[in-house]
């Protein structure tokens, strides 16, 4: 598992390594609750990145929320 994965599943508290398609719904749940819908980047007329590195970064490692375009892809990588 890549570190911004092992990351991730910290951050929304998802007590797996692994995801197996009976595990979705609590992925989705915990991602839901640990990871907000967020507007303040464009509040401040701030662009942000939708490469993978950059969502990382924004929502994992500084902590933040997203937009739904930046919430999804993120989701998308994860079961990649």
């Amino acid at each position: 598992m890549n570190e911004n994965l092992e990351k991730l599943f910290r951050r929304i508290k998802y007590p797996k390594q692994t995801v197996q398609f009976s595990d979705l719904p609590l992925l989705m749940k915990q991602f839901a609750y640990h990871l907000p819908f967020e507007n303040v980047d464009i509040m401040i007329n701030r662009t942000t990145s939708l490469e993978y590195d950059a969502l990382c970064n924004k929502m994992i490692h500084n902590k933040r929320g997203g937009l739904c375009y930046e919430l999804n892809p993120l989701f998308f990588n994860t079961l990649q």
